[in-house]
């Protein structure tokens, strides 16, 4: 008999949630036992049960999918993460393999296709999707052996980003605590974070950082 290999899925879209489950119901070898909308959810999940796999929406609503990629990794090594995706910019899909998945999946990916990497990825081995077109793949491919390649990649959420262009354009944190309707105190916890995200020093090399990166245009 084979291993019956335990899932976990997160999407803040309960529909696609329920279309994996109906793909893989009559699976024998493969246990959806967990689900979560957001990343504070599926962590919270984690310090009860940890699955082998985890099928993960890139796009969360309360924190970056490369995050929290690099947060589960961190914490529980032997977890294969497989990133499921529908128009997914590039860059996110590179930043998710180097913060630690194991695959990528289309959206629309067949229930064979989904089985296919669920059982490769568990058994150690990384998985693109048949879909992903050769010059994404070769992208993908050409940046990960660059070691450098993640400065250029910010891993910021939605709205640390807002943040860091509000602080390049010179206003204080009250200003920017006004215009995104959040506390000083929370704006400056922001700029810390950031500043530990990407290995930054100061205000000054924050804003160098940007405007090399893209992240603001002079």
């Amino acid at each position: 008999m084979d291993e019956i290999i335990d899932v976990f899925i997160v999407d803040d879209h309960q529909i696609v949630i329920d279309g994996i489950k109906l793909l893989l119901l009559s699976v024998k070898d493969i246990n959806l036992s967990g689900e979560a909308n957001t990343g504070e959810e599926i962590l919270s999940l984690l310090n009860k049960q940890t699955p082998q796999v985890i099928i993960l929406d890139l796009i969360l609503p309360d924190i970056s999918g490369t995050e929290l990629i690099r947060k589960i990794t961190e914490k529980y090594p032997a977890i294969k993460i497989i990133v499921f995706t529908g128009n997914t910019p590039d860059e996110l899909l590179i930043q998710a393999l180097q913060a630690g998945a194991s695959g990528i999946l289309l959206k629309n990916s067949s229930q064979e296709e989904i089985i296919k990497a669920i059982k490769l990825v568990t058994a150690g081995k990384k998985y693109l999707g048949e879909k992903i077109n050769n010059k994404i793949l070769t992208n993908l491919l050409d940046l990960i052996k660059k070691p450098n390649s993640s400065k250029s990649i910010t891993g910021l959420t939605k709205r640390e980003i807002e943040v860091v262009k509000l602080i390049a354009e010179g206003l204080t944190y009250k200003e920017i605590g006004r215009k995104l309707n959040i506390s000083t105190h929370t704006v400056e916890s922001h700029k810390n974070n950031i500043l530990k995200k990407l290995k930054l020093n100061s205000i000054v090399e924050l804003v160098k950082y940007s405007i090399k990166n893209k992240i603001v245009e002079l």
